[in-house]
């Protein structure tokens, strides 16, 4: 009687070992139920400590990752059932949430790869096939937007190279400018000095030799020659006020 006892014991603690796995996996599954996700996790782990190859459990676990917002975790645990699962609807079901984890980290491209291996596996999961569409929906969005910022960017580049060269000419010709008025000055200043060469060239009006003519026509002679004298100065001060003008260069305003 007291064999039978022991053997009996010794069966129910192998089968009570055997099972610990399922334990933690069943705990992990209330935890979840009750919006306990770091629970759930934390029990899904300790399953897969006991047992590496439970497939329940590492699917559950990528589940309360993603409910956590852990998305990277969640890929890297849906990646590894979707590539060891041999059983079909695991592993369809691995792609799916797989996609799932990707479409969340806007990573739409391989989301909607994921999508594909779904339906790959099981041709008839139309989850996978109405999220296949928003995933490629959601992927032609961001390659166009890429593109629009891409054309902003060039655009943005031509118009500052445009402005450089534009500053470039521009101080080219206020140069130029300030150059021609400085050759303006100094040919002002030459004619200047040429005019008033010129006005020293004038000839002078001959003496009157005495006895030659009377004394009315002398004092009209004398008259006219100081009228010529005042013209003469009238016409030199002139001369002068527009040397003066000349001189003066004027303020040269820039087109920024």
């Amino acid at each position: 009687m007291k064999t039978c006892l022991t053997i009996l014991i010794c069966c129910l603690s192998m089968s009570l070992f055997a099972q610990k796995e399922k334990i933690y996996g069943a705990s992990g599954n209330d935890a979840y139920k009750r919006g306990n996700f770091a629970m759930a996790d934390s029990l899904y782990g300790r399953s897969l400590a006991e047992a590496p190859n439970f497939e329940e459990a590492l699917f559950n676990q990528g589940d309360a990752l993603y409910r956590q917002g852990d998305f990277d975790g969640a890929v890297e645990k849906f990646q590894k059932l979707s590539a060891e699962s041999k059983d079909a609807s695991m592993k369809a079901a691995a792609y799916h949430n797989l996609g799932n984890s990707l479409l969340s980290k806007e990573e739409f491209g391989p989301a909607a790869e994921a999508y594909k291996n779904a339906l790959r596996t099981d041709p008839k999961d139309e989850d996978s096939r109405y999220n296949l569409a928003y995933a490629n929906k959601m992927l032609q969005q961001q390659q166009q937007q890429e593109q629009e910022q891409q054309q902003d960017q060039d655009g943005e580049e031509g118009e500052d190279d445009q402005d450089k060269e534009g500053e470039g000419e521009k101080e080219g010709e206020g140069e130029n400018e300030g150059e021609n008025e400085k050759e303006g000055d100094k040919e002002g200043d030459k004619e200047g000095e040429n005019e008033k060469e010129g006005q020293g060239d004038q000839p002078q009006e001959q003496p009157v030799q005495e006895g030659q003519i009377s004394k009315e026509d002398a004092a009209r002679l004398l008259e006219s020659l100081k009228k010529n004298e005042q013209e003469v100065q009238r016409k030199v001060r002139m001369q002068e006020g527009k040397q003066g003008k000349k001189g003066k260069a004027g303020k040269i305003e820039k087109d920024w």
